[in-house]
């Protein structure tokens, strides 16, 4: 790992509309010998719907919001710049961000004078549309059960190496997406995105820098184009309580700072609820759900692999709770037993004291 200072330069972003396809490049001086280095020096978004343009505000928030954590997790000093404006206060927002995130990293970022064309920007709605991060697993079904009524659009990002949501590899959690669309009418805001191909280090390292930030920027025009005033983020108990530093980029403790203000804030929610009791309140409020659950960590041919720490921890829920499971497609012989890690057991403990609950009640 370098300790040396870096220094990446944003030299060119294009945006094909009928496509909807931004590509934007940089050049890295890696003097500070970066290990392991970066694998790409570009950049492919495509946003579904295409938005019109995308304005120099939302490219220099993505050049910033993929690399620069990353880069400064690596440095003992970082120097970003960007060859056009930047807003008023968005300089000062990412020093700050990075510079809470990466503490050790004296982070610079310089920009070219404010202009007439980079002062154009849309002022966000007062009232506005509901955005909901939509995975597919228990917490954002539950929390699509509640919202159903006010519409909200389902926020995606997917792309290569991006854990359950790598559609190359399979696509059955897509096909799941797409008939949720059409049963029930509700529209999804999409991002695909080959960012993460651009780390060679592990999913710990880029939840805890990157997917945030990430996640965010790269949708933020579409919740321009579609006037989403507020997003939702779900996350169950257990999470909460637990992953903090090395999920620290996504986590329900610290998702509300990726938002520079006045973009639309995301919300954590369902963060006092077990997971076991989100999907025992799911069962009992809209079973209807239940058809559409995914929470495989893997993509394989099968809707669930049968050997992740996801599928024995749903399998044993969905014995807990009664729910049969073919109606989350599952098969009947997964194994028990969980993983190692203090997560791992305060799911596998919840789901046996909720056990005890439904066992005194029925009693």
């Amino acid at each position: 790992v370098s300790r040396a200072g870096l220094q990446v330069k944003l030299l060119s972003s294009t945006y094909e509309r009928s496509q909807g396809m931004l590509i934007f490049r940089w050049l890295l001086d890696q003097t500070g010998n970066l290990n392991p280095p970066l694998l790409s020096d570009q950049c492919c978004i495509r946003f579904t719907p295409p938005p019109a343009a995308i304005t120099e505000s939302e490219i220099a928030d993505m050049f910033v919001g993929i690399l620069g954590p990353h880069l400064a997790s690596k440095a003992e000093a970082l120097d970003l710049s960007i060859p056009f404006a930047m807003q008023p206060d968005q300089a000062a927002f990412w020093t700050r961000y990075i510079g809470a995130l990466v503490p050790s990293c004296r982070i610079a970022i310089s920009a070219s004078p404010i202009s007439a064309q980079s002062q154009v920007r849309a002022a966000p709605p007062r009232t506005g549309s509901l955005g909901l991060y939509f995975g597919g697993g228990v917490e954002s079904l539950n929390l699509l059960s509640l919202l159903r009524h006010q519409s909200p659009y389902l926020l995606s990002v997917d792309g290569p190496h991006w854990m359950n949501s790598d559609y190359g590899k399979s696509s059955i959690k897509l096909e799941l997406q797409h008939k949720l669309a059409r049963e029930y009418n509700v529209s999804f805001l999409r991002v695909w995105t080959d960012a993460r191909l651009l780390f060679n280090d592990g999913d710990l390292h880029v939840n805890r820098y990157v997917t945030g930030t990430l996640m965010y920027y790269t949708l933020l025009p579409l919740l321009r184009l579609h006037s989403v005033s507020v997003c939702i983020f779900g996350a169950e108990m257990e999470y909460a309580q637990v992953e903090d530093a090395y999920d620290q980029s996504i986590h329900p403790r610290h998702i509300h700072r990726v938002v520079r203000p006045p973009n639309p804030p995301i919300l954590p929610a369902l963060t006092a609820i077990p997971k076991v009791r989100l999907l025992s309140d799911l069962y009992e409020r809209a079973p209807e759900f239940l058809a559409y659950l995914y929470s495989c960590f893997n993509n394989t041919s099968r809707r669930w692999c049968g050997d992740c720490g996801k599928c024995r921890r749903i399998s044993r829920f969905c014995e807990v709770i009664g729910i049969p499971k073919h109606l989350i497609g599952m098969q009947e012989d997964i194994p028990a037993g969980s993983e190692d890690g203090e997560l791992s057991r305060m799911y596998w403990e919840n789901c046996e004291k909720f056990s005890r609950e439904i066992a005194s009640t029925r009693a």
